[in-house]
């Protein structure tokens, strides 16, 4: 009597701990999967930040070819064509450096 009792809760401690068990390898896979996904956020949030750099500087060069062409004599829609610009932003941008100079 005594032995099967032994047994019975031998097999529900077994049970206990498959159990546990199942559940630490979930928290292990969540783990896991938590620690990539900060690594790739933090990896897409560097690659966002360094394509919005070179976005602006790509930009402040336009702005920079423009006011130099148009130092040059360059009329605003040959301008316009040459760096591949919009006429009203290549006459913005020489307004404004005009009205700095």
């Amino acid at each position: 009597c005594n032995i099967a009792l032994v047994e019975d809760r031998l097999g529900t401690l077994k049970e206990f701990l498959s159990q546990a068990d199942k559940k630490l390898s979930i928290l292990q896979r969540d783990a896991e999967k938590r620690e990539i996904s900060q690594k790739l956020y933090a990896r897409l949030g560097q690659e966002r930040g360094e394509a919005a750099k070179d976005k602006t500087e790509s930009k402040d060069m336009k702005q920079e070819e423009i006011v130099r062409l148009h130092e040059a004599g360059f009329s605003s829609p040959v301008i316009a064509k040459r760096v591949g610009s919009p006429l009203g932003e290549v006459e913005l941008v020489i307004s404004l450096a005009d009205s700095k100079g």
